[in-house]
């Protein structure tokens, strides 16, 4: 008997399954999938539209264009499937752009044959509000419920999927607890949007811990609500926060993206994180040590902007000027306006764009400190007395004492209540710049 290709197919599926046996006895499939979460679709972005619209354009679509370097990636890289952790969109009234632009995804990745998976977290609760649009066969979204969704390869069940949803925005229970693995799941994994761990900038949302997550005895955890990658366990189950694909303000600097997972018949996953981003927060430190002139200062900038955008990325800039040197005096903050202002002339032009989003000043005066640290004269006194509350905690408590009336004051408590042990040897440092500045070279 001659069999077509077609009937042939089934019996090359299962040999195809792999080398490796689960607990239950079953043949598990090698598998490959992309784990994405925080897609936040439609982010507003609002901070700098009013310095210049067109970046602040380009950021309203680096959601979307983020978005679809991932379904560029889950085609090329011919994953079974996509997982997506929770906070697909920015808002519970998420908007019709928003929902119209995922669905296209969705169905690119249906027509390439490849299914979807999705949670939805705090930010896009399955309360909030969701037009009327077409449904996509492949893509299965989790309810409020757990829920366990068997995906197959060519009729043989390959992966078991454990989901649920947040059903309104203020999920505060622990909702790992209700994931169990099935004797039979030839690979399991757990698709949750929470805090594990307490991670203190981010709000609480379904707080868990690393050992909540060990006792489901699931193979992946495949976490949303974090939005900076990374991996809480690398094996026996893997734990990983895929981070958001596209930064959103200058507090999310750094790359971003999502996680390439290839689980062979052992269980063992090998991870990938793959880039989406196609705007970048940086913060970056220039020192004006050395520099005699604005024209280096603005040399030293654009040559350390240029080094960045290396493969083409757009960036976002926060510059932070540093150190002693003639160019301190020089740096007032009409100057640095100025300053400012050229840089972002020429930087944004091109492609790809540097937009300087802030530039602030923290150099210091061009004079040997140590030298009039020593010295017996008023400076001198100014310098050690500083020193002295740098060094010695009790005089800092004295000092904060001694400025109740300003922490208690209607304005000032909202920018000085709990300032860290830091943030007040930032405050003397400050200080003794701005008393330097005043006493040393207006005087000389």
């Amino acid at each position: 008997m001659v069999l077509s290709p077609a009937e042939f197919q089934p019996f090359i599926s299962r040999l195809e399954v792999g080398a490796g046996k689960t607990g239950s006895g079953r043949i598990m499939s090698t598998i490959r999938f992309i784990h994405a979460a925080d897609l936040h679709l439609d982010s507003p972005f609002t901070g700098l539209r009013a310095l210049n619209p067109a970046i602040a354009g380009e950021l309203q679509e680096s959601t979307f264009l983020a978005f679809n370097r991932i379904i560029d990636l889950c085609i090329e890289h011919r994953v079974d499937f996509l997982l997506v952790a929770g906070d697909v969109y920015d808002g519970a009234d998420r908007s019709v752009k928003a929902q119209i632009r995922f669905g296209e995804g969705l169905s690119r990745l249906g027509e390439a044959g490849i299914s979807t998976y999705v949670i939805h977290g705090n930010h896009d609760p399955l309360d909030g509000w969701r037009a009327q649009l077409g449904k996509h066969p492949r893509v299965h979204i989790f309810g409020e419920k757990m829920e366990r969704v068997s995906h197959h390869r060519d009729g043989v069940p390959i992966a078991a999927i454990y989901g649920m949803s947040y059903g309104h925005r203020d999920v505060r229970e622990n909702l790992s607890r209700q994931y169990q693995r099935q004797l039979d799941d030839p690979y399991a994994i757990g698709l949750l949007h929470a805090n594990v761990g307490g991670d203190t900038g981010h709000e609480s949302y379904a707080p868990c811990s690393v050992q909540d997550l060990l006792a489901a005895n699931l193979d992946y955890w495949a976490l949303g609500h974090i939005h900076k990658h990374s991996i809480l366990q690398g094996h026996d189950p893997t734990i990983v926060y895929a981070g958001n694909p596209q930064g959103r303000h200058p507090g999310e600097t750094g790359q971003h993206g999502c996680v390439l997972v290839e689980a062979g018949a052992d269980r063992r996953n090998e991870l990938t994180f793959l880039e989406t981003d196609g705007i970048r927060w940086i913060e970056r430190e220039i020192s004006i040590a050395g520099l005699e002139t604005e024209q280096e200062l603005l040399d030293v900038i654009e040559d350390t902007v240029r080094a960045e955008q290396e493969g083409g990325r757009n960036l976002v800039c926060r510059l932070r000027l540093t150190g002693r040197g003639p160019l301190h005096k020089s740096l007032r903050e009409d100057r640095l306006v100025d300053l400012e202002q050229s840089l972002r002339d020429g930087l944004t032009l091109g492609r790809p764009f540097a937009w300087i989003d802030q530039m602030k000043d923290l150099t210091r005066p061009d004079i040997d400190v140590e030298s009039r640290r020593l010295g017996q004269d008023f400076v001198g006194d100014l310098l050690r007395i500083v020193d002295d509350h740098r060094s010695d905690p009790a005089l800092r408590d004295g000092l904060l004492a001694e400025l109740n009336e300003l922490f208690d004051h209607r304005v000032g408590r909202k920018y000085l209540a709990g300032l860290s042990d830091e943030q007040v040897q930032l405050v003397l440092d400050r200080a003794e710049t701005l008393c330097l500045d005043l006493l040393v070279e207006d005087t000389d």
